[in-house]
C-alpha cells in the first residue's frame, strides 16, 4: 500500500492526471486515507517529500500567480 501510495504522487514518474484543486484536493485525500497508515519510517518521509512536490508542480502547472493564495485565506486549505 506504501509503494502504490507514493507511486500515485510522484511527479517523476508520473504527470498527476487531476488539474487544478481537483489535484489538490486528490492528494489532501490521500494524505488523510493513505498517509496516516504508513509504517515505516521511510515511506513516510519519502511521501512527505514527494507530496511537497506534487503540490508544486500542480501549482506551477496550473495556477495563476496570487490564485492559491486567494484560495488558502477563503478557507480552502491549510
Amino acid at each position: 500500500m506504501e509503494a502504490d501510495s507514493l507511486g500515485a504522487i510522484d511527479v517523476d514518474l508520473i504527470e498527476p492526471t487531476y488539474r487544478g484543486w481537483g489535484a489538490i484536493d486528490y492528494l489532501e485525500t490521500r494524505m488523510v486515507k493513505r498517509r496516516s497508515r504508513f509504517v515505516t519510517p521511510y515511506a513516510m518521509q519519502a511521501y512527505d517529500n514527494m507530496a511537497e512536490r506534487f503540490r508544486t508542480f500542480v501549482e506551477l502547472r496550473d495556477f495563476l500567480p496570487g490564485e492559491i493564495e486567494e484560495w488558502t485565506n477563503e478557507g480552502g486549505s491549510n
